[in-house]
Formats: structure tokens, C-alpha cells, sequence
């Protein structure tokens, strides 16, 4: 299954360069592709749990990218120039 997926993307983007198109749209596309043909591809205990990851993952990493841009934010300002009184 998954050699057959890298192989639908590669001739998507093999088609893609023929006519001079950006690797964008067809990499989007083949994207698709999968989540609507989800219900055929994977059962619903696997999309559940799938799901669930994802939300676990989401919920970590997005205080980790706020704490980040925070701590950069000091080092831009400083560049900027910008000081409150």
C-alpha cells in the first residue's frame, strides 16, 4: 500500500513537471485523496485512534510553538528597537 502511494505521488509530480506546474497543486491533491477514501482505506478503530493521536499531538505542540515564538519575541524587539517606557 505504501510503495503504491509514493508511487502516485511521483507520477504526480512527474506530470506536474511535463507541463511546467508547480509541485504544490498536485502534492495537495494526492493529500486528498486519501482522507476522502479514508473509510475504504482504514478501519474506523484505526481512524479513532488516528484521531485521537493527532489531538494528542496538537495539544503538546502548540503551547511548545507559543513558549517559543515568546522567547524569540524578547531578541526582536532588542533588533527592532522598540522599548516601551
Amino acid at each position: 500500500m505504501h510503495r503504491a502511494c509514493c508511487n502516485a505521488r511521483a507520477l504526480a509530480i512527474r506530470q506536474a513537471e511535463a507541463v511546467s506546474f508547480a509541485y504544490v497543486p498536485p502534492t495537495v491533491a494526492y493529500g486528498m485523496t486519501p482522507g476522502w477514501n479514508q473509510r475504504e482505506i482504514a478501519p474506523a478503530t484505526v481512524r479513532t485512534r488516528g484521531t485521537a493521536f493527532r489531538q494528542v499531538m496538537i495539544f503538546l505542540f502548540e503551547p511548545l510553538v507559543f513558549i517559543l515564538i515568546g522567547l524569540s519575541l524578547r531578541g526582536v524587539i532588542d533588533r527592532v528597537g522598540c522599548r516601551g517606557s
